[in-house]
């Protein structure tokens, strides 16, 4: 028989059943920390693991953000150069367009 259910939800957050009895908050989170800690196999790991999370309460996270470019588009020309006869990788034909521009849209070439 199961003794009990538990989640951490997120920021210090969790739920838990456990005999019946249900939490949720802090307490739920810190007893499926406690127990997770406990159920880990070696000594050498409990301790990395309980150390890595005192750190992340002791210093925030570290928050990246990546410029993100647009993907570069090819020319009708630059693709019939791939695609030139005895070089069948794909059929260009019934490849949408970007009217706009007369790039390439993002549905999946048809395959020969």
């Amino acid at each position: 028989k199961t003794i009990g259910l538990l989640a951490s939800i997120g920021q210090r957050t969790g739920v838990a059943n456990v005999f019946g009895v249900n939490f949720s908050g802090f307490v739920a989170w810190w007893l499926w920390r406690t127990i997770y800690l406990a159920k880990l196999p070696r000594l050498e790991k409990k301790v990395r693991v309980a150390l890595q999370w005192t750190l992340d309460v002791v210093f925030s996270k570290d928050i990246v953000q990546f410029a993100t470019r647009h993907a570069p588009t090819i020319s009708s020309a630059e693709v019939e150069g791939v695609v030139a006869p005895g070089n069948h990788f794909a059929s260009v034909g019934n490849m949408p367009r970007d009217a706009a521009h007369g790039a390439l849209t993002s549905h999946s070439p048809e395959i020969v």
